[in-house]
Parts: C-alpha cells; sequence; structure tokens
C-alpha cells in the first residue's frame, strides 16, 4: 500500500511538473504598438507556450476589443542565461492586401512573414536585433530589419524602468512594389532604407490585490521619430 502511495504521488509530482511547463495568459492594452509602428487601437493579446530544456512554442494573436482577429503568430526559441534566438511566423488573417490564405507561402502573394531574431543581456543593458529570411511581396519586399538596444534599472519602489533606442531598416529597397513593413515611406511616396522608430521609456510593475493573486502593470511613452508621433501605452497582464 505504501509503495502503491510513493508511486501515486510520485505520479502525481510528474503530472504537475509537466503542466508547470505550459503558460497562458492575455495582455489588454490601450493601444497595440510595435517596435515603435502603430498597429491597432486598443486591444487583448493572448498567448500560448510550452517550454522544455529552454526551448518555447508558442502561440501569440493580437485583436482590438470589440474587432476581428487582426495576428496570428507562431514562434519557437531559446533561451540560455544571457541570450536567445527565436523564429516567428507572422500571419495576419484579415489583411488588407488580400492574403489571408493561411496555408499559402508564395513568395508574391503568400500569407506570412518569417522572421529570425536574437538577443544578448548583460548588467541591464540589451541588445536585440531582428531580420525577415522570408517574406511575401505583399508584406515585405525588400527584407526588412531591425535593432535596439535598451537598459532596465529597477527603483527603489520596485518599479522596472527600461529605456529603448530602435531603427528599422531594409537589407534591399524596391521601389516597385509598395509593401513596407516598417512603414518607411515618406509622405511623398519614397521608400527609404533607414528610420529611428522607437524611442521609449517603459515602466512595469506587479500590484498586489490579494494575497493569492497579483496584477502585472506597465505604462509606456513612445516617440517615432521617423513617423514624427509620440504615443503612450498602458497595459496589464492576466
Amino acid at each position: 500500500m505504501k509503495k502503491m502511495m510513493l508511486m501515486v504521488t510520485l505520479l502525481m509530482g510528474m503530472v504537475s511538473a509537466s503542466y508547470a511547463q505550459f503558460s497562458v495568459g492575455t495582455d489588454i492594452v490601450s493601444q497595440y504598438v510595435w517596435r515603435g509602428v502603430p498597429q491597432t487601437g486598443a486591444s487583448y493579446q493572448p498567448y500560448i507556450g510550452y517550454t522544455f530544456s529552454g526551448i518555447t512554442v508558442g502561440a501569440w494573436a493580437s485583436a482590438p476589443i470589440g474587432g476581428l482577429l487582426y495576428e496570428n503568430d507562431l514562434y519557437i526559441g531559446y533561451a540560455g542565461e544571457n541570450f536567445g534566438v527565436t523564429v516567428t511566423d507572422y500571419y495576419y488573417p484579415t489583411s488588407v492586401t488580400g492574403a489571408t490564405d493561411f496555408l499559402s507561402f508564395d513568395s508574391d502573394t503568400g500569407a506570412h512573414t518569417v522572421e529570425l531574431s536574437g538577443y544578448f543581456t548583460s548588467n541591464g543593458f540589451k541588445i536585440f536585433a531582428a531580420v525577415n529570411v522570408f517574406a511575401s511581396k505583399a508584406f515585405d519586399p525588400d527584407q526588412a530589419a531591425y535593432a535596439e538596444l535598451s537598459y532596465t534599472q529597477k527603483t527603489e519602489e520596485a518599479i522596472d524602468v527600461t529605456y529603448t533606442a530602435g531603427a528599422a531598416f531594409k537589407l534591399s529597397n524596391d521601389e516597385k512594389v509598395a509593401g513596407d513593413w516598417y512603414l518607411l515611406t515618406s509622405k511623398k511616396g519614397k521608400k527609404e532604407s533607414f528610420g529611428i522608430t522607437n524611442l521609449s521609456v517603459t515602466a512595469s510593475k506587479t500590484i498586489a490585490i490579494t494575497d493569492k493573486f497579483s496584477l502585472p502593470v506597465y505604462g509606456s511613452y513612445i516617440v517615432n521619430p521617423y513617423a514624427k508621433l509620440a504615443l503612450f501605452v498602458f497595459g496589464f497582464k492576466f
């Protein structure tokens, strides 16, 4: 009987450990801004992931509150002690380009954009870089890339403050095709190859609601010098 109870206890522990590797939740944001580029208004952004041996496989989505699903991404990544790499497949089910077929990877009209990204951290600093390794001409005919440097400090009030400077650029520039991943197109219609898109300050903290429940909240003030925009985003996580 004792052996049976021990086996049941071990089995329950293994099951609990297995479930503990899953993550699921959602962000609620006042505005969806991506790397300094505004996307939609107030949105909910659900996610689910599974992590094993440093590798995470997951899905992330964003939809305007009261609207249709705007973005639905899949990703796989590896995180080490102070570095990480990720491959992300961006998919837009309601794209205005008409490229909405989830099964289509056509280089001219396909619905997917695949990005390779990586980061390195040290003493509060983080270097992040990303480049599109596959994209249809409907979304990114120029092989867009992005890089940023950020620094995070913790205040005495247990608030994490992150300062970020990021820029978008292109590895090519096809003037004949209208697609522009980071919207680096001037008011005169000229596609440009470089632009600082993200100068931001983000403050985040966790608010204790009860002994067993807390609510992470954050606010970001974002300036996009290229687009001459200033944005403010507030969000919280469940």
